[in-house]
């Protein structure tokens, strides 16, 4: 969910914080560059443990990180662009977890 609202809503959270251009690329990207390092981990990890073990601790954690995201936006820029980052890290197993669920399924 965060990577297709994000988008969006950096129109009204650069306006109310100020983000120059620069900033705004650096979090639009900050949850990509999380999500990419965890593709490949997270299809080993499934392939290993289960596809349904990987999937529910990628949401848990990302379900919490997103509750943050209002303090972190409030605590500034850094904190904001770690919290983004982390998101993406922890989302990132879960596409590849999902295909091994599905490919056991059917």
């Amino acid at each position: 969910m965060t990577r297709i609202c994000m988008g969006p809503l950096m129109v009204d959270m650069a306006a109310e914080q100020s983000y120059t251009a620069e900033q705004k690329g650096l979090l639009l990207s900050a949850f990509a560059g999380g999500y990419a390092m965890t593709q490949i981990v997270g299809g080993i990890a499934a392939d290993k443990f289960g596809g349904a073990p990987v999937i529910f601790l990628g949401l848990l954690s990302s379900s919490a990180a997103l509750l943050m995201l209002p303090f972190a936006a409030r605590a500034g820029f850094l904190p904001l662009w770690w919290l983004l980052w982390a998101m993406g890290f922890t989302q990132g197993p879960t596409y590849p977890a999902q295909l091994v669920n599905t490919a056991k399924w059917a």
